[in-house]
């Protein structure tokens, strides 16, 4: 099956007043179910066409009104068996325009008709659903945090924007931003890393489960190895949130550096920091 990224554009063929749409996918071509299944006055087209063979049935996804939507479609043989097997009275009729019109044309150029991928003309109700489909992937967008999922939808946001003439919001104004708290966090761990990375101590905790660092220490260390470091009042704040190493406490520790008590800024670290 084809991505919501590259969706099919179907062409249309008209039959008694309403539309077929024709997608061809790499020279095979299938009918979308739906539209056939409203001709022969099948309400669930999913039911109807689920004792199809599987060469004859599948889905795909389609260009349409709201954006791209994944169809159910049949093959040209499977659409024939299928056409030939129904009882009502319309069936015939479309049997015959399948094999003496559309199909034959399929054959010769590879298309049927013009490429249409919209409505010619879009009534006030087709208008609302555009709007409605507009308003939800708005709404869907807002609230996804899957980097592939926002992808996925944004691509069918900007289909309805295009049908709309309207300008699609770029993606990046829909991507996760992430808290001010954890952006200075890591500026804050990414010296810490620098340091232990020249093999110089930081840590004047004994023990590996906890991280102490005394602020006095860590900022002249910091100065001393030119590294772009400032400890501001909101980097202060953020500290006391921390979770991961996660903030124990504010304390006196006896240091393993200094072998004297030092006011240090204590951290659980996990094993895997270890």
């Amino acid at each position: 099956m084809n991505d919501y990224r590259n969706p099919l554009i179907p062409f249309m063929a008209a039959f008694e007043g309403k539309e077929m749409r024709i997608v061809d996918e790499n020279g095979d071509h299938w009918f979308v179910a739906k539209d056939v299944c409203e001709i022969l006055e099948l309400s669930n087209h999913r039911k109807a066409t689920q004792n199809l063979d599987d060469d004859e049935r599948g889905s795909l996804i389609v260009t349409t009104l709201g954006g791209p939507q994944e169809m159910i479609v049949i093959s040209i043989p499977g659409l024939l068996s299928f056409v030939g097997k129904s009882r009502v009275p319309i069936a015939r009729k479309l049997d015959r325009e399948l094999r003496h019109v559309i199909l034959p044309q399929i054959i010769r150029t590879g298309s049927y008709g013009t490429p249409q991928p919209h409505k010619i003309e879009m009534t006030g109700k087709d208008f609302i659903e555009l709007h409605r489909s507009f308003l939800n992937h708005m709404q869907g967008l807002d609230k996804e945090t899957n980097p592939e999922k926002l992808d996925t939808r944004w691509q069918a946001l900007n289909q309805v924007c295009r049908r709309m003439n309207i300008d699609t919001p770029p993606l990046k104004s829909f991507l996760p931003q992430r808290p001010q708290t954890d952006l200075t966090l890591e500026l804050f761990w990414e010296a810490i890393e620098d340091l232990e990375n020249q093999n110089i101590r930081v840590n004047h905790s004994p023990h590996s489960s906890l991280l102490a660092v005394s602020m006095p220490h860590f900022r002249r260390l910091v100065r001393d190895h030119g590294l772009d470091f400032e400890l501001t009042p909101q980097m202060r704040h953020a500290l006391k949130h921390a979770t991961d190493p996660e903030f124990v406490a504010y304390k006196n520790v006896r240091s393993c550096l200094f072998d004297k008590p030092v006011r240090c800024w204590v951290f659980a670290r996990t094993p895997e920091a270890e």
